[in-house]
């Protein structure tokens, strides 16, 4: 009896052990987003967030704020500690009876800071589309960029030339569409609509890759059709061409509400779409699609049969995405959530709740996620502000393993390779890729390194044998390192 006595006491220590362990791992798991830090600091209604950080690394945000129900005006704060503390709000645009709504911030290439919106006249008919510019010392007037058309659902973005890019929607050919005009070197050039036909075509998000590739998503219907036949398309503009591909249908599911797009290192597309899964009864679901070299993969879930609205989506340096989704608790009440995978599991954080959160703004800047939004608290009444937070993501480097294979693909290989490569200081190395005897299959000298990550291309040649597949590794080598990492190889008959 004594025995099982301490065995039993011994257990207990055990088990307490593993409680407290999880118990501090799951305390400091949920301390990774930082505390909200309020921007606006105003009462009233404070609404669509837009943010931009230039070349200063001066934080600025700006936002609409209601002074009436039918009358608006764009309020400005920065923060110079990284969005630890915020100046007193500045107006930067006063334009009585006018409702001003989808306010977007970006900074170009010469540190301007370009604010895009909707706005509407008090009795007016139709929406238009307006910017304004900040050039360092003063915010010019407002530049109308849509025709009258009943423009709306504005979207800039920059490119990496520094040239911004504002889309639209408005009627065109009987039906809607979206275009844009850029702006470059102080001036807006003429609009632009990519799809001319009577089809309609609609953008929600956008992303730019290295190459100046513009990818989106949005939703897509024949002319024939109702808004009851939108699907969830994919559209890609090429740089080097000057083109726009032909929409791509990456889901039939009916869409819910919202959609974001991003890409990876390999500038290939990962989406996030909120859709229905089900009529009767009605359910959603947060989807995540990604493209691979051989084409779009099967949707994963993220998270379903919950009221969830608006997904985006951000990417770390290993292709990892974090996702950002407002779920619905009551008509008043909304939690604000990051999902995350870890081992092949979603894990979900609370960012924030108790209250309406409303026209977030998540992007990614160096090693953080930093994620803008407006909140109306609980019984606030009319009022709500803007807060501000920040997450830290591991983006490919690792403290305790300085230089590393991020990825390659494809795996198996037969005419080439693409490889990722981490490293913390610049270096020369060869990247060979060889059989399980040490002999050279194809191999490359000279090639050099930048801190952080670097793209390299492996051309295969092809053998004399005979088509076999069969194991290898990828070798690469400097005065600071050598690894190594397995592939297949599938070498092809040569004539």
């Amino acid at each position: 009896m004594i025995f099982i006595s301490e065995t039993m006491n011994l257990l207990r220590q055990i088990i307490m052990i593993v409680l407290l362990t999880l118990l501090i791992h799951v305390y400091v798991f949920a301390q990774s987003w930082k505390t909200p830090v309020n921007v606006s600091n105003t009462t009233s209604l404070n609404s669509y967030p837009g943010l931009a950080i230039d070349t200063n690394n001066i934080y600025h945000v700006v936002w609409t704020h209601m002074v009436s129900p039918v009358y608006w005006i764009l309020l400005h704060s920065q923060s110079n500690n990284e969005g630890s503390s915020w100046s007193v709000a500045d107006t930067v645009l006063n334009i009585p009876d006018s409702w001003l709504f989808e306010t977007h911030l970006v900074c170009n290439k010469n540190n301007e800071l370009i604010v895009t919106f909707d706005s509407i006249s008090w009795g007016g008919t139709y929406t238009q589309v307006y910017a304004i510019i900040y050039n360092g010392i003063s915010w010019s007037a407002p530049i109308k960029l849509s025709s009258n058309n009943n423009a709306k659902a504005n979207k800039p973005i920059v490119d990496n030339e520094g040239r911004v890019y504002c889309f639209w929607h408005e009627i065109y050919n009987g039906n809607g569409k979206f275009m844009y005009r850029i702006y470059e070197d102080c001036l807006w050039g003429e609009t632009i609509v990519p799809y001319t036909d009577s089809n309609v075509y609609v953008l929600e998000n956008l992303h730019v890759d290295r190459d100046n590739n513009i990818h989106a998503i949005g939703y897509f219907h024949f002319n024939a059709q109702t808004s009851d036949d939108f699907v969830t398309a994919y559209y890609l503009y090429g740089e080097s061409n000057n083109q726009w591909e032909s929409p791509y249908i990456i889901s039939n599911n009916k869409p819910f509400k919202g959609c974001d797009i991003v890409t990876d290192t390999f500038q290939l597309p990962h989406t996030v779409t909120n859709d229905y899964i089900n009529l009767a009864p009605i359910d959603y679901a947060s989807l995540h699609r990604n493209q691979s070299f051989l084409g779009w993969e099967s949707p994963d879930t993220v998270t379903s049969h919950k009221e969830e609205y608006y997904p985006q989506i951000e990417i770390n340096a290993e292709n990892d995405p974090d996702f950002i989704i407002a779920e619905m608790i009551t008509n008043d009440n909304l939690m604000l959530k990051n999902y995350f995978k870890i081992d092949d599991a979603y894990i979900i954080e609370l960012i924030d709740n108790n209250g309406s959160i409303m026209f977030k703004n998540l992007q990614r800047y160096n090693t953080e996620l930093k994620l803008v939004y407006g909140k109306m608290p609980v019984d606030a009444g009319l009022n709500s502000d803007i807060f501000i937070t920040s997450k830290s993501i591991h983006v490919g480097i690792i403290e305790t393993e300085k230089y590393h294979i991020s990825s390659i693909f494809p795996n198996p290989c037969s005419t080439e390779l693409n490889i990722c490569i981490a490293v913390v200081s610049n270096c020369v190395c060869s990247v060979s890729l060889v059989d399980i005897l040490g002999r050279t299959i194809q191999s490359k000298d000279n090639v050099s390194l930048l801190p952080g990550n670097n793209y390299i291309n492996v051309h295969i040649k092809r053998s004399n044998n005979s088509f076999s597949t069969y194991s290898g590794y990828l070798v690469i080598r400097s005065n600071k390192f050598e690894l190594i990492k397995p592939v297949i190889i599938k070498q092809l008959y040569s004539n």
